[in-house]
């Protein structure tokens, strides 16, 4: 056993010598991946900095100084981001306490992401922020505006926000005319409360305007040769995917037209797509055109505003009672029956659509003086901006060819002579030519007078010889003035 004990011993001073050596192999394995993993932190550290510059230029547009501002922020980071690390590494080398060799690495990493995180999520708040004002501005801008309340009588202010206020949540802005009252409400639900209100007052006469979801499309539908029912042929495209609200058939033609009624969504292509045969019939559809310049309702009996958004007492197309037309009792077949006929608008005897109506007339006539006052007016605004410039002169002529273009006159031509306008053009006759020519020929021997006479001397000479002519009453007594000239012109100190 004694010998046993020794060798017992060198076993265990040889693990011992083999466990420090492989600790120190992977002291050393170690210390190489702690490098590569610095070498990927600081790889990754540059792409995120490159990443938040290009974060930084896409989400600014300020310029660029507030694009080198935000990469000088970046690179400062970054610095500071790697002078940190390096001290973290110091502090590792020194200790060399940490089981995990990712330990300080993930804890700076985590640090960097938060940092950069934060700094992208400021950034991205911001741009959240703006693009959340951005948001509230357009969806302000695009809010719907409600159509007016227009009231068919003239009501007392005082009255009117009283009843008004009880329904809105913001005061309503309002509007007298002669013989109307027309109500603005701030919002679309206000609108529809002032709607709901006004309902309830059966007394009260007033119409309104289709929202935009209220907003419909009309068509005509010809071809239809089957007898088909207006209940039938509507069923048939809420069938086929139309929303259809009405069918209505005309009355008075040859051939079977139906009107039809649909919501805004639907076109006319997507009626010719989805509905080319009704009830089993190959049909035809065309856009509804209305040819009337003003629109009347046909409850009413106004203009400007449609059946379906008019809640005022039902007035007669034909005796102006206070009943639906369908239901009046004055025919074409009873002559004795049409004695009764009277216009609502202008108490005539005519139908209240009556294109000879003198209140239609007016309305036509003022929606046409209107749209010209508009048309000219937008023409005025336009023409302001621009000024016509004056005929060129022909350049050639006047500077005879001095500042002209050193260019190949057999490849380019001079410009056309510019004709003046026929306003200003006068026919030259010969007795003007010969005129022309006399003054001419005086100017010549006035120059040689000039040359051999003294002007200076001359001009208060001829002044006084003209004040003295002035004063002579025949033709005698102008004989001393000319000869009283003649002998100071000959005087030798003259010339």
């Amino acid at each position: 056993m004694g010998n046993i004990d020794p060798i017992i011993e060198t076993t265990s001073v040889t693990r011992r010598s083999c466990d420090t050596a492989r600790a120190v192999s992977r002291a050393s394995k170690m210390t190489n991946r702690e490098t590569t993993a610095d070498k990927e932190c600081k790889e990754v550290t540059v792409n995120r900095t490159n990443k938040r510059q290009a974060e930084a230029k896409a989400s600014t547009s300020k310029g660029r100084s507030d694009s080198e501002s935000t990469e000088r922020k970046s690179r400062k980071r970054g610095k500071r981001g790697g002078r940190k690390h390096k001290k973290v590494k110091k502090c590792d080398s020194q200790t060399n306490t940490s089981t995990n060799i990712y330990e300080v690495l993930s804890t700076e990493e985590d640090g960097d992401d938060e940092s950069s995180e934060r700094s992208v999520s400021s950034g991205r708040s911001e741009n959240s922020s703006c693009d959340d004002d951005e948001m509230e501005t357009e969806t302000n801008t695009k809010a719907e505006k409600p159509p007016p309340i227009v009231i068919h009588e003239r009501c007392n202010y005082r009255d009117l926000v009283r009843e008004v206020d009880k329904h809105t949540t913001k005061p309503a802005a309002f509007k007298f005319t002669r013989e109307r009252t027309i109500i603005f409400a701030e919002n679309i639900n206000d609108f529809h409360a002032l709607k709901r209100g006004l309902a309830k007052n059966e007394a009260a006469n007033w119409h309104t305007y289709a929202t935009k979801e209220e907003k419909t499309h009309g068509f005509a539908l010809f071809g239809v040769e089957n007898d088909a029912t207006e209940e039938e042929i509507k069923q048939d495209l809420i069938d086929s995917g139309i929303e259809c609200k009405s069918v209505n058939k005309m009355k008075n033609v040859k051939s079977p037209i139906y009107v039809v009624i649909t919501s805004k969504n639907d076109t006319l292509n997507s009626l010719r797509k989805t509905a080319k045969a009704v009830t089993r019939v190959i049909v035809r559809w065309e856009r509804l055109k209305n040819k009337a310049e003003v629109v009347q309702c046909h409850k009413c009996q106004g203009w400007g505003h449609a059946t379906a958004n008019c809640f005022a007492t039902a007035k007669c197309m034909k005796c102006a009672g206070n009943h639906i037309s369908s239901t009046c009792n004055i025919t074409k077949e009873d002559s004795e029956s049409q004695n009764y006929i009277k216009c609502v608008n202008c108490q005539e005897k005519h139908l209240a659509n009556s294109l000879e109506c003198p209140r239609y007339q007016e309305k036509v006539r003022y929606l046409k003086d209107k749209k010209k006052a508009t048309n000219y007016a937008n023409t005025q605004a336009i023409t302001k901006k621009y000024i016509d410039a004056p005929i060129p002169a022909n350049a050639w002529q006047i500077n005879n060819g001095r500042n002209a273009p050193p260019t190949d006159q057999s490849k380019t031509q001079p410009p056309a002579e510019v004709t003046p306008p026929a306003e200003q053009t006068q026919r030259i006759t010969t007795e003007d030519k010969e005129a022309i020519k006399e003054f001419n020929e005086f100017l010549h021997e006035l120059k040689r007078f000039t040359q051999l006479v003294n002007v200076k001397k001359m001009t208060p000479l001829l002044r006084e010889a003209n004040r003295e002519l002035e004063q002579c009453q025949s033709e005698a007594e102008k004989l001393i003035p000319l000869q009283k000239l003649i002998i100071n012109l000959a005087n030798p100190n003259g010339h």
